[in-house]
């Protein structure tokens, strides 16, 4: 929550913390998603999980503009192997 923050993405409620936020959304995603410690992954096998699959999407596409520069750099590092990337650069 402190990223999307910190991206200057607004919330619709202002009254809520970040937790308290983030704990309504789990809830609203509970059969999407599995908690384990105090990480959120998503729930789903590769073709039985379809309705998780198109709700999971639906939140990523409103978030991944906030993201897309990390994920450029992921898709980098892990195209070309991080050695490459860190001896001659990418």
């Amino acid at each position: 929550m402190d990223e999307l923050r910190t991206r200057g993405v607004k919330f619709p409620t202002d009254y809520l913390s970040p937790e308290e936020i983030m704990e309504i959304g789990i809830l609203h995603l509970n059969e999407a998603v599995k908690e384990y410690k105090d990480m959120v992954s998503p729930r789903i096998e590769k073709g039985v999980d379809y309705k998780n699959i198109m709700l999971l999407a639906y939140y990523k596409n409103n978030l991944i503009h906030l993201f897309i520069n990390e994920a450029i750099v992921a898709g980098s590092v892990f195209g070309f192997g991080e050695k490459a990337v860190r001896e001659t650069g990418v």
